[in-house]
């Protein structure tokens, strides 16, 4: 079977929770015939790149097309909603098909429903979107909540119907979210998040570890604006009752206006980009999660798990968890304030209990997000498109 696969960033890379999900899906489809992935990258001077192989990729700078009126059309439903159907007018992509010559697509699998808009890749062959964190959700929990009601009110709607425009085209749709199945009358299917897993060399039970941890992409409004409103909220408090605790945040390109200030802030050091993760989770206490919009699940709450650390998370951190795994007891705990936190964080002295909490969170991670089970259920859907072989 020969399928394209449609994303936002070299499938290759797995440095943010995005790319990982993204890695992890061209891996999976791998198992199921030809991967020819297709992606636009400004971030290079070359304007395009084609990197041969049992499985080719295919990069390329995105054209600006200014016209009189596809180009304001969709700037106002960008600015007002997360996307815009319209944005295959505003840019030029060039045809898979003829990037690819001589290949008869059986599939087309695309990350993301915005990502569908760029090109109408569902005229290509049947279409399958990983919608991943789902629209609405991103709108009601980021952009919506600094609108005032009208303007609030007609972003969600505009959201709303090109949301289910999209999912129209496609024949299933997966999503990373297990209470979001059913929406729009559609019944969606669950693609769980995978985070990374430690190395076989990682200490889980190392004997010298202090202070918080918070990992993300820096980059992403949600992870820098969230780490902000963390720092003045609950953290002046925690500090204060513990002077000598230490908050490190990993995670490149975080405006530098936050980067300054994050690192001017007693007890608190920005990283940015760091190689050696595993480093940082092996010595610290616990991560804090400081999410308060977004979609789908928190990778890096399901991230803290398997490397064996409580989460501190924010409740919107552990969205789409079960309730009975939500009790503090495996290794997830809620922080609504810093009373919360000072509480959390003074249980963790306990260490024999501390252990058995962090046991638990693995134990529940390695039962519900590992490698095979995504697999498995990237198998389930494909299978139904094995009859599409030419």
């Amino acid at each position: 079977m020969n399928i394209l696969f449609v994303t936002n960033i070299d499938p290759r890379l797995k440095n943010s929770g995005s790319a990982q999900r993204t890695n992890l899906l061209w891996e999976s489809l791998k198992r199921h015939g030809r991967v020819f992935s297709y992606f636009a990258d400004d971030s290079t001077a070359c304007d395009e790149e084609h990197i041969e192989g049992e499985h080719p990729l295919y990069r390329f700078n995105a054209q600006t097309i200014k016209s009189p009126f596809w180009h304001p059309l969709h700037s106002v439903l960008e600015n007002l909603s997360v996307f815009s159907i319209f944005r295959y007018k505003k840019y030029k992509y060039p045809d898979p098909c003829s990037v690819f010559r001589n290949v008869k697509f059986d599939l087309v699998v695309v990350r993301y429903i915005g990502t569908a808009c760029f090109y109408k890749f569902w005229k290509i062959a049947p279409m399958i979107i990983d919608i991943d964190d789902y629209p609405i959700q991103v709108y009601d929990t980021t952009k919506g909540l600094k609108r005032k009601f009208l303007t609030r009110s007609l972003g969600s709607w505009l959201t709303r119907i090109q949301t289910e425009h999209i999912i129209k085209k496609a024949q299933d749709c997966w999503i990373a979210n297990s209470t979001q199945t059913k929406l729009f009358g559609h019944q969606f299917i669950y693609l769980p998040n995978i985070s990374n897993e430690p190395s076989e060399s990682y200490d889980y039970a190392y004997p010298e570890r202090e202070g918080l941890f918070t990992v993300g992409n820096m980059s992403y409004a949600p992870n820098y604006e969230g780490t902000d409103r963390f720092l003045k909220e609950i953290w002046p408090a925690f500090h204060k009752k513990h002077p000598d605790v230490r908050y490190r945040i990993a995670g490149k390109g975080a405006p530098s206006e936050y980067a300054l200030k994050w690192n001017s802030l007693e007890g608190v050091e920005y990283l940015g980009f760091v190689d050696d993760i595993e480093d940082l989770y092996k010595k610290c206490l616990a991560t804090v999660v400081p999410i308060y919009g977004g979609g789908g699940t928190c990778i890096k709450t399901l991230e803290s798990l398997s490397y064996s650390r409580t989460c501190l998370s924010m409740p919107f951190g552990l969205r789409g968890l079960p309730e009975n795994i939500l009790d503090g007891k495996h290794g997830l705990i809620a922080v609504n304030n810093s009373d919360d936190l000072i509480r959390a964080y003074d249980s963790l002295n306990e260490k024999e209990k501390r252990s058995d909490y962090e046991h638990e969170g693995r134990t529940y991670f390695k039962a519900n997000h590992t490698k095979s089970l995504f697999e498995k259920a990237v198998d389930r859907l494909l299978s139904k498109y094995t009859g599409l072989i030419h």
